[in-house]
């Protein structure tokens, strides 16, 4: 069936396909029935599960993970595997495998089905020197009987691993190594005789990378004489007439809605962005060399009414122009201290704010909002007083057994934080300062931010993960501090999703703004019900308005001053003299965060997000962790759903 594309602002719902759009058809791919013939192609650091599940509700008819090395599979790369988790609301769903020996395809594609893969993709047209020196991507284009060879033992090695499933395998490639060598039109064939299943043609060469024009006559003349289909790439947005002409599908390589990237985030919710380390060349320093486009993104987010929040972490890169004069005196000295490294190729040393660091962080932070005017800052560990050791800035002491040994740098980090704070409140304008802290909740520091996200910690840790409730209160909520807080979590690593995640998270009257396509839904139920002027009451103080149930029955609930109220139905009139008996519009989706709750043997709780309408009819939310909960005297149907959002990671969004 086709997947309606949503609209974008101010555009009227678009209603079904229409039936002479030659992308509405469904089409079968070897034993695989794809509902419409639209894909999203496979992109490195972009397709994660989190803009998988994304692209699936604005149409697409397959979606591919990520390009997936075969050899980190074959090797049991820990990093390499996180590519292969996905939800089951991603199907159909593509694992695109490169490489250049055919016993290494052949098994990370056996584990690929295992996994759960419901096509496995051959990358035969990657460009990239680091790829193509290797052997592997368009380099195979030269050698067809590889090519070949490759293929045919990928689909014996995949029907042997889902015998009968049909699982198809097709391959992607470009036109040639070269413009006008033909070797794409020579392979192809070759290709198909070896069992695959559809051919992917990128109709430029390899020596063009994406630039130039993608010359789809090439695509024509491929699809003139294939027994298989033959899907369309590259040019995406100028293809209209290549895919009334090729009878197989179209696979691009570009955001599929309406307006531009900022759009979508606004139409979302999202009120902040926060932009992440790549703003600047040098991991965390306070200046960048891209003047321009970030005047011009700021400009862009502003028009929109959105936000910016700019990255700041104390780290120095060795690439930095301070790098030699200020690394030495500078540096946390520590036996487990964490280099990083990112791109633009760097190693980036952890810096101390007992050091001259400190005042070279806040005079760029200072310089760089009287010359750009960003909306807030994202930090990265500001506020984590690190153990440091270095006594050219005054850190560590010399023990009893001669050794030199760590401090604190609490005090230095609080005065840093101090005058982050004071230059946020010299903007003529609402600002925002969160503090990323992963574990590390220091008031004395964290009291000048405006607000702390935390999780990554738990990130990647074993399933299933179980937070203890009263530990989730303590840590996670924010409520004890006074300040709010923001939950963390990564689809792609282990530990919670998105969806779980919520579901916690919502129960204790926090959000996860990263996942912010999985919180959507929940922003627009809180500013429907207006969430911003209600009192949270959560389940640990129901004891007035919660009526006995069997089992376990946690609720929050939030409720207006004007005593409209969001609550199931099993609850009786409260002592406070308002009528909290409403009737459930909607069931929830059933989620299993595997929170520990002590009940019945140390037995998992369920938990559930409702949609209720209030008294007054206003629509609202409340969550519920429940064991064996009645509404009505009858049973929940535990099958139901609300929140199944698809989840996100993408960082820095902020309601």
């Amino acid at each position: 069936m086709t997947t309606p594309v949503p609209p974008a602002a101010g555009d009227a719902p678009p209603g079904p396909a229409s039936p002479v759009d030659p992308l509405s058809r469904p089409l079968a791919v070897g034993g695989l029935q794809l509902g419409r013939r639209l894909f999203m192609a496979p992109m490195a650091g972009i397709t994660t599960p989190a803009f998988r599940r994304s692209v699936r509700r604005w149409g697409a008819g397959l979606v591919f993970t990520e390009m997936i090395s075969a050899y980190g599979v074959h090797y049991g790369n820990r990093r390499t595997l996180g590519y292969f988790v996905h939800g089951g609301d991603e199907h159909p769903l593509g694992f695109q495998l490169f490489g250049a020996d055919a016993d290494v395809l052949a098994d990370a594609a056996g584990r690929a089905v295992a996994a759960g893969a419901d096509l496995v993709d051959l990358n035969m047209a990657c460009p990239v020197r680091k790829v193509v020196k290797t052997g592997a991507g368009a380099a195979l284009l030269a050698d067809p009987h590889r090519a070949a060879a490759i293929t045919a033992a990928v689909v014996a090695a995949v029907e042997d691993a889902a015998p009968g499933r049909g699982v198809p395998v097709t391959v992607k490639i470009r036109s040639g190594l070269c413009e006008g060598d033909g070797l794409g039109l020579g392979v192809a064939p070759r290709l198909v005789a070896a069992g695959a299943a559809a051919v992917c043609i990128h109709p430029r060469s390899a020596a063009q990378l994406y630039r130039g024009r993608a010359d789809h006559s090439v695509t024509f003349a491929l699809a003139s004489g294939s027994p298989v289909p033959v899907i369309a790439s590259g040019g995406a947005g100028r293809v209209t007439r290549a895919t009334q002409q090729v009878d197989g599908g179209l696979d691009i390589s570009r955001p599929p809605f309406k307006g531009t990237v900022l759009d979508y985030y606004e139409n979302t919710g999202l009120r902040y962005l926060g932009f992440h380390e790549h703003w600047t060349d040098w991991q965390g320093f306070p200046r960048t060399l891209h003047t321009e486009p970030l005047r011009a993104l700021l400009a862009a987010c502003h028009e929109k009414d959105l936000k910016l929040l700019l990255y700041h972490s104390w780290q120095l890169a060795d690439i930095a122009p301070e790098y030699p004069l200020y690394l030495r005196e500078c540096e946390i000295i520590h036996p487990e201290r964490f280099i990083y490294t990112r791109q633009p190729p760097q190693k980036d040393y952890p810096v101390c704010a007992r050091s001259a660091w400190a005042d070279f962080m806040a005079d760029g932070i200072e310089e760089l909002f009287t010359d750009f005017g960003p909306d807030g800052i994202y930090s990265d560990g500001l506020s984590y007083p690190g153990e440091c050791m270095n006594g050219l800035h005054g850190c560590g002491y010399v023990g009893e057994d001669g050794q030199r040994h760590p401090t604190f740098s609490l005090f230095p980090v609080r005065e840093a934080m101090k005058r982050f704070r004071y230059i946020l409140q010299q903007q003529a304008k609402d600002t925002l300062f969160v503090c990323h802290t992963s574990g590390g909740i220091t008031l004395p520091t964290l009291a000048f931010s405006d607000a702390y996200l935390d999780g990554e910690h738990m990130c990647g840790l074993p399933r299933p993960l179980r937070v203890p409730l009263d530990a989730f209160r303590a840590e996670f909520m924010g409520h004890n501090f006074g300040l709010p807080a923001y939950y963390l979590v990564y689809d792609w690593l282990a530990g919670m999703t998105s969806a779980e995640g919520i579901a916690l998270s919502v129960l204790h009257d926090t959000e996860l703004p990263w996942s912010f396509e999985a919180m959507a839904p929940v922003w627009r139920v809180w500013d429907e019900f207006g969430a911003d002027d209600a009192d949270f009451q959560g389940y640990w103080e129901n004891a007035d308005w919660l009526a006995e149930a069997p089992g376990l029955v946690l609720v929050h609930v939030m409720i207006f001053q004007q005593f409209n109220a969001i609550v199931p139905d099993r609850l009786q009139e409260s002592r406070s003299g308002f009528n909290v008996r409403v009737g459930i519009v909607e069931t929830g989706h059933h989620h299993h965060p595997e929170s520990h709750v002590d009940l019945q043997g140390d037995k998992p709780a369920d938990i559930f997000a409702y949609q209720f309408r209030g008294l007054s009819g206003t629509r609202g939310m409340a969550c519920v962790i429940a064991d064996d909960l009645q509404v009505n005297d009858e049973q929940v149907d535990k099958r139901s759903g609300f929140l199944d959002g698809s989840p996100g990671n993408v960082e820095g969004g902020f309601h």
